[in-house]
């Protein structure tokens, strides 16, 4: 069997430019807002999925250090609305859809919860407020990166 791989090239090379390059850019932009059309149906599903959420230990964590309480939590998914949406396989670890939820805390602040969408249940894989040096003002759109 050959060391080369006609989708990747020779070993050791990842050429810029490359057709597979160009297709992934696309894919990465896509993978951003994957199922938006689906996003209201899908937010009542979580809505609706109070029996079925799974916590990571991640999320655990994350909310103890950033002092976020559980009824915050419960108010971002009573009154936020999802605004991005990343694909199956966009990060190694989760294999499953994930979805960021904007919303306000019980204190009113904003927060942003971010879920994976499991086939039958919802597991909170972290939730954070987010950085204004991330975020344009609205608190949704992710400012550009300056290069």
């Amino acid at each position: 069997m050959s060391a080369f791989c006609a989708c990747r090239g020779p070993p050791g090379k990842s050429p810029e430019g490359t057709l597979r390059t160009q297709i992934s850019k696309e894919r990465s932009v896509r993978r951003l807002y994957d199922g938006k059309e689906r996003w209201k149906a899908e937010m009542r599903w979580i809505r609706r999925a109070q029996e079925k959420i799974a916590f990571s230990r991640h999320f655990l964590r994350r909310l103890k250090a950033r002092r976020i309480k559980m009824g915050d939590i419960e108010s971002v998914v009573k009154a936020g609305e999802i605004i991005q949406g990343h694909a199956p396989g966009a990060y190694e670890r989760n294999q499953d859809p994930v979805r960021v939820i904007i919303g306000p805390g019980a204190d009113g602040r904003t927060l942003h919860l971010v879920v994976a969408l499991k086939k039958k249940s919802i597991k909170l894989v972290t939730a954070y407020y987010p950085d204004p040096e991330i975020w344009e003002e609205d608190l949704r759109t992710l400012k550009r990166r300056k290069r």
